[in-house]
């Protein structure tokens, strides 16, 4: 009886029988074969990117040793380009060859640089250990035109480097430009995006007139008046010192698609500045005369009486806005800033004289305009 008192003592005492362990290490089991599982997927998904992504950083690591250990090349892609280094060196190459005697386009001009183009860029390059300096390669495009009007296209070619500087290496030619058919060309354009070209109706040219005659006045409250802006507060600024002022052609006219009441026109005006002289004989101003075009936006053109209200320059057309060339809180001193000084005028006025004089015209019969009071 004793022994068994004993060995019931040690199970109470909850001493790990073989039976039980065996038992508590099966138990175990499912979750071991739960983490092997995670593992291997886990490897799974590894190999697989691996199969995707070692190709591909191979191939840029490929492209990587291309760009950055190759040896340096001269590039010959031209290039084109609004600015260059070279660029005063080759205008006054232009400059003195069309100014060179004999002249190469009597009385030609050169109206201005057009742009380069780039064929090589000035580098150092390593040949047999050693470093050399390569010149850069450029070309530079103008335009010219002769007396009579014909345009050209000409080149200068430079080339230069840091080392030794800029060097023309080809004397420039001519190229004719075609002339473009204007007639066809102006009635192919739509020069205000989304308006419809017209026939200007009756009553707008004579409206362009009244604005333009109070343009010329250099009078700020004329234009106000013309325009009928009924703020007294806005002030214009007109031009100043112009003897005569007409309407030309209104080359093309569009009522506004969103407001049947206003309408956009071009028109072309001439100007006739201060100093022109006159001749006595047939009352006329001799020369002197110059062509101005505008976009103009008039209001009530749906009427007999439209009136302009804004304009600006060509293209401006669509951003005009009622009364938008106003201005306000600022004092406007016409006399104190004319366009032209008085010496200017009466220097232009003599040159016109004398040259009329000297061809015979009128038998000496040109003179100064009277000049305007106030």
């Amino acid at each position: 009886m004793a022994k068994k008192t004993k060995a019931r003592k040690i199970n109470e005492g909850k001493l790990p029988r073989w039976d039980q362990t065996t038992h508590d290490m099966r138990a175990d089991v499912g979750g071991m074969e739960i983490i092997r599982k995670k593992k291997l997927k886990r490897y799974r998904r590894y190999v697989k990117a691996s199969v995707v992504l070692f190709p591909l950083t191979l191939v840029l690591f490929v492209v990587f040793l291309m760009l950055n250990f190759q040896e340096p090349e001269q590039k010959s892609s031209a290039v084109a380009s609004v600015d260059s280094p070279t660029k005063a060196t080759a205008s006054s190459a232009m400059t003195a060859w069309l100014e060179g005697s004999p002249s190469p386009l009597p009385g030609g001009a050169l109206i201005g640089w057009d742009g380069v183009i780039s064929s090589l860029q000035p580098q150092v390059v390593k040949e047999n250990g050693e470093e050399t300096e390569q010149a850069g390669l450029e070309t530079h495009q103008f335009t010219v035109r002769a007396k009579s009007g014909q345009l050209f296209h000409s080149t200068v070619q430079v080339t230069w480097t840091d080392a030794l500087g800029t060097t023309v290496v080809g004397a420039p030619s001519l190229e004719p430009i075609m002339r473009d058919n204007e007639a066809t060309a102006i009635d192919m354009v739509q020069v205000w995006p989304g308006h419809k070209v017209t026939s200007a109706p009756d009553g707008v040219e004579p409206a362009i007139d009244v604005w333009l005659q109070s343009y010329v006045s250099g009078d700020s409250n004329k234009i106000r008046l013309a325009i009928k802006d009924p703020i007294q507060e806005h002030n214009y600024f007109p031009l100043t010192q112009v003897s005569k002022a007409t309407v030309g052609d209104i080359t093309h006219f569009a009522p506004k698609p969103d407001d049947s009441k206003q309408g956009l026109a071009r028109v072309n005006v001439s100007i006739i500045w201060d100093g022109t002289p006159i001749d006595t004989v047939n009352q006329e101003f001799i020369g002197g005369e110059t062509t101005q075009a505008f976009d103009v936006l008039l209001q009530d053109v749906d009427t007999a009486s439209p009136t302009v209200v804004a304009w600006g320059g060509t293209g401006t057309g669509q951003d005009l806005t009622p009364y938008k060339n106003a201005f306000e809180d600022r004092v406007l001193d016409l006399k104190s800033a004319p366009f032209f000084s008085e010496d200017e005028v009466n220097q232009r006025m003599k040159a016109s004289i004398d040259q009329f004089n000297k061809s015979g015209g009128g038998n000496n019969s040109a003179v100064a305009p009277k000049k305007k009071e106030g």
